[in-house]
């Protein structure tokens, strides 16, 4: 996009990774051997895509992570919760309600 739109900037506007559940369709790729699906190995794909993004700096201006603020901690069992049919890469453990070490890794985007 960079080379056939360059006055434009760029948002990722979708982003997530998975701190503990394998990711449909990713059962046969290597993607979960650099990223384990645990909170450092999130932590590491956040990580790793900002430093990528701070190379097109001048290009792109935007970075949104998908269902962040994704916390279903606390509620019980009787309670349709998101999770129950959607993809799990929510910045907070839902286990116990803590933010997890990706999030440290936005501001870092700038």
């Amino acid at each position: 996009m960079k080379v056939q739109v360059p006055d434009r900037k760029i948002m990722i506007m979708e982003t997530g990774y998975s701190y503990r559940w394998e990711m449909s369709g990713t059962k046969d790729t290597n993607i979960s051997k650099k990223y384990p699906y645990t909170e450092a190995g999130q932590a590491k794909y956040t990580a790793d895509l900002v430093t990528m993004l701070h190379k097109y700096s001048d290009s792109v201006n935007g970075l949104f992570w998908w269902c962040a603020e994704q916390n279903e901690y606390g509620l019980d069992w009787n309670t349709q919760r998101v999770v129950d049919s959607w993809w799990q890469a929510s910045l907070v453990d839902n286990e116990n309600g803590k933010i997890l070490q990706a999030t440290y890794e936005f501001p870092k985007f700038k």
